[in-house]
């Protein structure tokens, strides 16, 4: 690898420690500054915050926004890509894309995208990269996008790792009609973005995307997620068509997820509990003492308590019969959804180049959908509530479709963080999947950068999410996204021939702070692939014709 020599102000330098260390500062997993092309002296951008009446003054964190238009989408395509790929040869690379770049200041704060400038980022392992040879890269890298036209655009490296981001009758009738009242059933019921996992107790869980049939209206009903989900560490060159023999069942959500809406309903409960002994207690207080004491009349419970008191204990029953309807679903055969029945090996797909096959079909138990199979997502009650042009005239159902899209506002519903917006990159991402064999792949894999409301368009749970546009058409399938591991999954390395698969315990594990970008793959690819390996082709559940 050659060097470089630096000799005056115009030309990179070498960042110092607290350069390296909080230059991203604000993009998940706190990634490390390797090298940057710049030659802009870097200081710590700050600002005066207001915590309860105190000013402090803390760092201004960094966030993402997606490139949506201008002459770089014209100029960029696979052809600098691979002029890329080729320049970070000697690097132990994970992904590259060019992004805007920008400051968010202030919880009011409103970013004029537009004048962000844009980058292009590469994240290499950790500890991987020293400056000296990142620097050489990084200009090589820009040297290349002035080639092809591309001017006015630096190059940074940082330290990143790709990750992957991997029903009973009585509940979803229950949800169904009262969504908003019912949340707490929402991971178990029918509408899209609910949880899979295995039947048998092991690690492993993403989100059900969409509802298919393959072939005619005769054929079964599938659900899609992805392959890393549900691939029961098999080699990723392995394939699997179900067969009589043995068959790989799965269930709507996993202990975690059944227990967290178990808990959040008990605290809810107690909290009513609470107030219900309060008005027992001022009751019996009144009928021992007060009544015979003129002074402590005003003591009696006034006809508005008395009514309160009866609400509250109405309330109370319905969440006893919510937290009975969990409860008949606590062992986890009750919540088997399904049976495997394909998924394809993680390779290239030989019909797009480019593209990595991750996706699985699980054949659905239509006695566990008694509501239907309609590709309907819920609207309501994200982490943060998104403005209301994504909630559909007819109500909070939105039904999804197979269209022409271009759109670049997109959100899904995932297990992990719900509903969240976000839009895509006008330019996609390429990542690199290195196995344990010595095989790379280089995958190209569409770019959703989160809305300024979120932190995260997807998290590790929400593998298999779909992702669709404000009018209901189906774009992708998340895949992963950046940021480095989480703590605490060093039990989960890379075993031969596979990919990192998303335990449950790891979804009780601290959440990575800051910003991160998500990666997935366009749904027309999937479809495509899942025909080619069936010989059938796909649909949409209640959908009239074919894709």
């Amino acid at each position: 690898m050659s060097h470089v020599n630096m000799t005056s102000d115009s030309d990179p330098y070498k960042p110092d420690e607290a350069e390296s260390a909080k230059y991203f500062f604000g993009f998940a997993g706190n990634p490390r500054l390797v090298a940057r092309t710049s030659s802009n002296r870097w200081t710590e951008p700050q600002q005066e915050v207001d915590y309860y009446s105190s000013y402090s003054i803390v760092q201004v964190p960094k966030r993402y926004a997606a490139i949506t238009e201008g002459i770089i989408i014209d100029r960029w395509g696979k052809d600098v890509d691979l002029a890329i790929i080729e320049a970070l040869k000697p690097c132990a690379w994970n992904y590259f894309f060019p992004v805007k770049i920008g400051l968010e200041r202030g919880e009011y704060w409103v970013p004029s995208i537009p004048s962000w400038p844009t980058v292009l980022l590469i994240a290499v392992e950790p500890d991987s990269l020293q400056w000296v040879d990142g620097i050489a890269v990084a200009l090589e890298c820009r040297k290349i996008l002035g080639n092809f036209g591309i001017a006015g655009i630096e190059v940074e490296i940082c330290e990143g790792q790709h990750t992957h981001h991997a029903a009973s009758a009585k509940i979803e009738a229950e949800f169904m009609a009262n969504p908003r009242g019912n949340t707490w059933f929402e991971p178990f019921s029918g509408p899209l973005g609910y949880p899979v996992a295995y039947l048998e107790d092991r690690e492993g869980q993403g989100t059900m995307g969409l509802h298919l049939r393959l072939g005619d209206e005769s054929s079964p009903v599938y659900g899609l997620t992805c392959r890393h989900v549900v691939s029961h560490d098999r080699p990723r060159k392995d394939a699997y068509r179900v067969s009589g023999e043995h068959r790989q069942y799965h269930i709507q959500g996993g202990e975690y997820v059944l227990n967290e809406a178990i808990g959040d309903l008990e605290y809810a409960r107690g909290v009513l509990q609470g107030r219900v002994d309060n008005y027992q207690s001022r009751q019996d207080r009144w009928d021992t003492w007060y009544v015979h004491d003129e002074t402590m009349q005003h003591r009696r419970l006034s006809e508005k308590d008395m009514e309160e008191w009866e609400a509250q204990k109405k309330h109370i029953a319905r969440f006893d019969k919510k937290l009975e309807l969990l409860t008949e679903i606590k062992e986890r055969k009750a919540r088997v959804i399904g049976h495997l029945a394909f998924h394809p090996s993680s390779e290239m797909s030989l019909l797009q180049p480019g593209y990595l096959r991750d996706w699985a079909l699980i054949e659905l138990d239509p006695l566990q959908f008694k509501g239907g199979f309609e590709n309907k997502m819920w609207m309501g009650c994200g982490p943060k509530k998104r403005v209301l042009h994504w909630i559909p005239p007819e109500g909070e159902f939105r039904t999804l479709r197979l269209d022409a899209s271009t759109e670049t506002s997109v959100a899904k519903r995932g297990m992990k963080t719900g509903l969240t917006s976000g839009a895509i990159n006008g330019i996609e991402a390429v990542v690199r999947r290195p196995y344990t064999n010595g095989d790379t792949v280089n995958a190209w894999q569409l770019l959703i950068v989160p809305d300024p409301e979120y932190t995260h368009f997807s998290e590790r749970g929400d593998s298999g999410a779909c992702i669709f546009d404000v009018h209901g058409v189906v774009v992708g399938m998340v895949i992963g996204g950046s940021g480095n591991k989480p703590h605490g999954s060093d039990s989960q390395q890379l075993k031969e021939g596979n990919e990192y698969k998303l335990g449950e315990k790891e979804r009780v594990e601290k959440r990575v702070q800051g910003i991160s970008v998500t990666f997935a793959a366009p749904i027309q690819w999937v479809l495509d692939d899942i025909e080619n390996f069936t010989g059938l082709k796909p649909r949409l559940c209640a959908e009239d014709g074919y894709l």
